[in-house]
């Protein structure tokens, strides 16, 4: 990423800085690019509010607003994310768009950095400065406002914790470790834990949690839908989700027992295969003499459709599921199996048979099982698609420093410019379309009368009728020349008279 500057307008100081004969530095005819397209909806949809209003402990080195900071750093990363956005130079060019946002960024690379130009790591030192908590209460403030404008639809959430590695000799504040039993090592870093909606076409995440690596992830999660609560109420919250899907990590008891009691949420899991669960479903699918359902679904991998079977069962006994965690209650299974050929599995055979799990859940089966499974394939499928995006666009992974407020805050701008960008092109899905029509136009000659200029001088800019800046830079030129001229008259010996009629003729 090339270095940058900010820019902050203030009009009154570049129209007395013109007036005084100085020279701008950069004047651009303000026409509209697709990244304006872009903020321009954020900030016509009213999102672009929430990426700017973290608050920030004020201390040395706070040069310009922090809504122009935190608005500053919004940008870096939509342009880093996608290289259709990115550009050098002046960074914003249509003027009412500047005017709302008040400033400008500029991009150049570090080889033409000149004063006032710093690297995108200096700027995101900013991100120390905001509190611990800040960044996910702007992230619940965003999904508040979602609910009410209705852009969250659907009621089925889901849970996932993802890891942020950092190295082995790492300072990282906050950091923790884990052994990963797949790859047999440690893992240093921190877990980020996230609430999300699973309607299809529309990923919106709700609410996070970010510790150290070792965290529990029940208790990430519990902090999530306490903040929720927090937020909104307990009622509006059971209103919001129907349905929460977690997978195996989450599993406990006692933490399903929670769910559902003290927040009277519906949870589907599954199951762990070392669980009395499994054998008491069993027998009881003996008992009951249920018979097994065969469906045909299709692979999200491959595409391909196969063949499952599926048997729901329900009131089974789960131990540990009650309030202190020593007593048992009744939850409903479904269980899942596929005929598996004999084949060949990492270079070894594996003999034809049933490959067999299982879903549990609070929530009535009913007759159709099929519903059950469907509901954890959607949590599988939109949740993994929504990670590798934060993680492969907005390069969630990618950590600010090593303060753990500036990679909370940052964490935390990046999943509400996730949210943002999926509802600009949700309501504009042909913006792209309109922003290179709307510069074909722009591109035409425009009278001078009609043109808007942006005025670049130190750290400030702004914005003025092309006509207007032609008469403010005229008059700086007369009294720049004036003042060349008087500086000349004071170096010379002339007498007495001369020097008062020059400077006469120089007042008039």
């Amino acid at each position: 990423m090339a270095w940058c500057k900010l820019w902050s307008i203030d009009r009154e100081r570049v129209e007395a800085l013109l007036l005084s004969g100085v020279l701008a530095e950069d004047v651009v005819m303000c026409t509209h690019s697709q990244l304006d397209q872009v903020l321009d909806r954020l900030d016509e949809l009213g999102l672009w509010t929430f990426l700017t209003q973290m608050p920030v402990k004020h201390g040395k080195g706070n040069a310009f607003p922090s809504p122009q900071m935190l608005g500053s750093l919004a940008m870096l990363e939509l342009m880093d994310g996608d290289t259709h956005l990115a550009s050098a130079g002046k960074v914003l060019q249509n003027a009412a768009l500047i005017e709302r946002l008040g400033f400008n960024l500029e991009l150049r690379d570090r080889r033409r950095q000149g004063e006032g130009f710093v690297s995108p790591n200096t700027l995101r030192n900013h991100l120390k400065r905001v509190p611990r908590g800040a960044g996910p209460k702007a992230l619940l403030a965003q999904a508040q406002y979602m609910r009410q404008r209705k852009w969250l639809r659907g009621k089925e959430y889901a849970a996932d914790g993802t890891w942020l590695e950092v190295g082995k000799d790492t300072t990282h504040e906050g950091a923790g470790k884990v052994w990963d039993k797949d790859e047999q090592r440690w893992a240093y870093g921190y877990k980020l834990m996230s609430l999300q909606n699973l309607t299809e076409g529309r990923p919106r995440i709700v609410a996070m949690d970010l510790a150290a690596i070792n965290t529990d992830e029940r208790q990430m999660l519990l902090q999530c839908l306490d903040s929720l609560v927090g937020q909104m109420g307990l009622q509006n919250l059971r209103q919001m989700i129907h349905l929460l899907t977690l997978d195996r990590g989450f599993w406990g008891a006692q933490f399903l027992y929670r769910l559902g009691h003290d927040y009277k949420l519906k949870f589907l899991i599954p199951g762990k295969r070392d669980l009395d669960l499994l054998q008491e479903a069993k027998a009881q699918q003996q008992l009951r003499k249920t018979e097994y359902r065969a469906y045909q679904v299709e692979d999200q991998t491959t595409g391909r459709l196969h063949t499952i079977e599926l048997c729901g069962l329900e009131n089974v006994a789960l131990n540990g599921y009650s309030a202190d965690g020593t007593g048992s209650g009744d939850v409903n299974v479904v269980l899942a199996r596929e005929w598996m050929e004999t084949r060949v599995v990492r270079g070894k055979r594996e003999e034809a048979h049933w490959e067999e799990w299982y879903y549990v859940t609070n929530q009535p089966l009913g007759k159709d099982w099929l519903a059950i499974y469907l509901q954890y394939q959607r949590r599988w499928g939109i949740e993994n698609q929504g990670f590798r995006q934060l993680k492969q666009r907005y390069h969630l992974e990618q950590l600010p420093g090593r303060s753990l407020n500036a990679i909370e805050a940052r964490t935390a701008l990046v999943l509400m410019l996730y949210n943002a960008m999926s509802i600009v092109q949700m309501k504009y899905p042909d913006d792209g379309l309109r922003a290179l029509a709307l510069q074909r136009k722009l591109g035409e000659p425009t009278p001078l009368a009609k043109v808007t200029l942006a005025v670049y001088i130190g750290q400030t800019m702004a914005l003025f009728p092309g006509t207007e800046y032609q008469r403010l830079a005229l008059i700086g030129e007369r009294r720049r020349t004036l003042a060349d001229v008087q500086a000349a008259v004071d170096g010379l010996e002339l007498p007495a008279k001369l020097r008062a009629k020059l400077a006469k003729i120089l007042q008039t």
